[in-house]
């Protein structure tokens, strides 16, 4: 948000420097991001035309004599409007022309010397007339700095606005809080009033989302905008257009009313607002197509629409050069319709700005009249036809108890009650009715921001200043509370990362393609109204969908061929209530580890994921391995002969296995890609059970068996290390191998480690008595045989 200072201070009556304000905007929260000074126009002076005589070499230029304080110079011009004692801005030799980057040098114009050059607006940047040399007033003085005179040299200040802040997104709303803070005193617009033709007819509203809306008609409108108002545009960094559109845009930067203009005479029959019932093409004034969706705001003739309300209007009905007749709208329309058609449309405009951000709804009337009065002022044979306002007994009075001592609840000093209600009054409240504890407020119509009694406290704090707030130390007594969640999430990370694998963190919002593909429930995708890119259409319902692009991605652009990646975060699976749930997954191409001949590396597959899954699910989440069966996964991404679910209770806790081949071909990848997911931590950590014998650390050395069994190919190994784990001084047991040979037929060789945790020193006889329940335990369960033993 620009602000110069000189249109500043024709709302504040202030001796204050130019740090001095820039200080205290930041101190009440309008932090001041930088400063501008306009130098460009310095080296212009103003001048005077003596006289004025024919080219005698050419029927379209004159010869000029002009003054510029202190000597005659001999200026030969083109421009139409040279006339005798008319006031100029006059470049000398050596002046640089802003628009054309060139330096006046002394030249001959048709054999007659030229000593310099009068400019037009256009030239200086100033607004886009070039027909005509610049036309100064009497109270400009021949000799003296141009930009200086005109308050171009004015400093810009240009201030961050949070969004909460619309009512500082116009000069005078800025000016309102300086007031407040006592920088200066608030000058209050008014406007002088009109016996003006009203006609209901000419409007009429049929939508809720527009509480408020005035029209007024103008016939034989001069488009030519005069410099003043060309001038405070540039400096607000607008381009000036022509006077209606000139006129509108100055109303919303200085007062924060956004207008619209429309030329009358492509407007058929009454104006009105509503609610869009169909989908339609709308043409813009940048000639760009925008989608309307049914419930958008629009304003229509009996023809056709001629604005998207509050963003922006339409080809068809705007103004130009060559508009004689206009009407001019302002209104008040709904914050959070207007936000979410611009955020749908993706287009930001100014008008959208400060709806979206909420503003006075007391202004509609005020603009519609300023206008009225700025047009009867600059152009006398402009002719104010008639207006239409509708809603004017609209009021939006919010009330809010109060109690003085939140103040120092919250900010943690003491503040007198008269100075609390010093400050309220300056900021616009009204105290209905007050004691020594309470009182109750009425929020001003400029502050749509404020809905609580915290917000007020917000708003004493800034304007009494911060730099008051004494620093004081806090007192308080902590009962610490073990976050058990937390410590599971960064265990199962660590143990992820022990593996090899790097964590990502992806959008939760991704392409409605990949999040179809890469999925396993039959729940509708959720799709959003108002993405932010068509690539951001979806919400996850799966963590495999942003992890897969990204591996693709990396694949493409040839950054690494061995990848290992995982993630942590939130799906979204249930259209109804958009409950969330936290799921981890990972996968791999390639090869795991750092390229060492010292170092053992392993390649991805679907018995790596299993291995990596099973270990997180039983040291990192701790549950126990009891009852968890495997079924085949028929998810279309997935490969059908090596991608199984994990199940227990009867519900799919995880899944493991590699993509399918047909799935990858979709992509141009031809490799294993190994994955994994944990679905809901949340349900599993309800289900963990602590395990006594993994809590207590071994104070003597673990103890390592190994066991290899001939078993039928069709066995349930799982089973069998199930019976095993049973026996409390068994730790762990892993299967280390699985061996087959055509000679065997149907049966194969198994290995399994098992690690024994001793609570005293176990002598050879129990070792061997514990062997011998692991052996019977096999033959028992899966009629297994010692290997090598006949």
């Amino acid at each position: 948000m620009r602000i110069p200072l000189s249109i500043l201070k024709k709302f504040l009556d202030t001796n204050a420097t130019l740090d001095e304000i820039s200080e205290k905007l930041t101190s009440i929260g309008l932090e001041v991001e930088e400063i501008h000074k306009r130098s460009d126009l310095d080296d212009f002076i103003v001048a005077k035309i003596i006289s004025f005589e024919k080219h005698p070499n050419a029927d379209k230029l004159n010869v000029c004599k002009v003054d510029n304080g202190t000597e005659i110079l001999q200026i030969v011009c083109g421009a139409p409007n040279v006339k005798a004692d008319m006031k100029v801005v006059l470049a000398q030799i050596g002046t640089l022309i802003p628009r054309d980057n060139f330096a006046i040098k002394k030249a001959k114009i048709r054999e007659v010397e030229s000593c310099g050059m009068m400019c037009s607006a256009s030239e200086l940047l100033l607004g886009t007339d070039a027909n005509g040399i610049i036309e100064l007033s009497g109270d400009f003085k021949v000799g003296e700095k141009y930009a200086m005179q005109a308050g171009l040299c004015d400093p810009v200040i240009e201030i961050s606005l949070t969004p909460n802040r619309g009512d500082c997104a116009s000069v005078f709303g800025v000016a309102r809080d300086l007031s407040a803070a006592k920088l200066g005193k608030l000058i209050e617009a008014k406007n002088a009033l009109h016996d003006i033709k009203i006609n209901d007819k000419m409007s009429n509203i049929l939508s809720k989302d527009c509480a408020k809306f005035g029209l007024v008609k103008i016939d034989n409108i001069n488009q030519k905008s005069p410099l003043w108002l060309t001038s405070c545009l540039e400096s607000f960094g607008i381009k000036p257009r022509n006077f209606a559109v000139d006129l509108t845009n100055y109303i919303m930067m200085t007062y924060g009313q956004p207008m619209h203009a429309y030329d009358a005479d492509k407007i058929k029959g009454a104006i009105c607002v509503k609610n869009a019932d169909k989908d339609e093409d709308f043409i813009d004034l940048k000639d760009e197509v925008r989608k309307i969706k049914k419930g958008d705001i629009i304003i229509c003739d009996e023809e056709k629409i001629i604005c998207i309300a509050g963003i922006i209007g339409s080809k068809s009905s705007c103004v130009d050069e060559n508009t004689k007749n206009v009407i001019l709208e302002a209104a008040f329309f709904d914050k959070e319709q207007i936000a979410k058609t611009g955020q749908r449309l993706m287009l930001q405009t100014d008008a959208r700005f400060r709806f979206e951000r909420g503003i006075d709804y007391k202004m509609t009337d005020f603009a519609i009249d300023f206008a009225i009065n700025t047009i009867k002022n600059e152009q006398n044979d402009a002719k104010i036809i008639e207006k239409s306002i509708f809603g004017q007994d609209f009021e939006k009075i919010i009330k809010i108890d109060y109690e003085y001592s939140l103040f120092t609840k919250i900010i943690g000093i003491n503040l007198h009650k008269t100075t609390q209600d010093e400050i309220l009054l300056s900021l616009g409240y009204k105290i209905e009715k007050s004691d020594d504890k309470i009182c109750k407020l009425a929020v001003p119509s400029f502050r749509g921001d404020i809905l609580c009694a915290k917000n007020i406290v917000e708003d004493i704090a800034r304007i009494h200043g911060f730099s008051h707030i004494v620093q004081q130390p806090i007192s308080y007594h902590i009962t610490s509370k073990k976050n058990t969640k937390h410590e599971k999430m960064l265990k199962i990370k660590r143990q992820a990362a022990s593996f090899g694998y790097d964590e990502l963190t992806t959008f939760t919002f991704q392409n409605d393609e990949i999040v179809e593909n890469i999925r396993y429930s039959t729940e509708k995708v959720i799709k959003l109204h108002n993405p932010i890119s068509s690539n951001n259409s979806c919400m996850r319902q799966s963590l495999l969908s942003g992890l897969f692009e990204r591996l693709s991605a990396f694949l493409r652009y040839n950054i690494n061929e061995n990848v290992a990646i995982f993630e942590v975060g939130s799906v979204f699976l249930d259209t109804k209530t958009f409950e969330n749930k936290t799921n981890l997954a990972f996968l791999s191409r390639g090869t795991f580890g750092e390229k060492d001949y010292s170092l053992t590396q392993e390649k991805s597959s679907w018995l790596i994921a299993k291995t990596h899954l099973e270990h997180i699910i039983k040291h990192g989440i701790e549950i126990a391995k009891d009852d968890i069966k495997l079924t085949p996964c028929e998810a279309n991404f997935a490969h059908p002969y090596k991608s199984f679910y994990l199940s227990k209770n009867g519900r799919n806790i995880a899944v493991f296995g590699e993509f399918s081949p047909i799935f990858l071909a979709k992509y141009d990848i031809c490799d294993t890609i190994s994955f994994a997911e944990i679905f809901d931590l949340d349900y599993l950590f309800s289900l963990e059970k602590p395990n006594e014998k993994n809590n207590n650390e071994c104070e003597l050395q673990y103890l390592y068996r190994d066991f290899s069994f001939i078993v039928k190919n069709d066995v349930k190994i799982g089973n069998l290390i199930s019976e095993i784990e049973k026996n409390p001084i068994i730790n762990d047991v892993i299967l280390t191998d699985i061996y087959k040979n055509e000679a065997w037929k149907d049966e194969m060789s198994i290995s399994i480690s098992i690690k024994i945790a001793q609570e005293k020193q176990l002598a050879s006889a129990e070792l061997d008595k514990i062997s011998e329940k692991i052996i019977e335990a096999a033959s028992t369960i899966c009629n297994a045989k010692l290997r090598g033993v006949k």
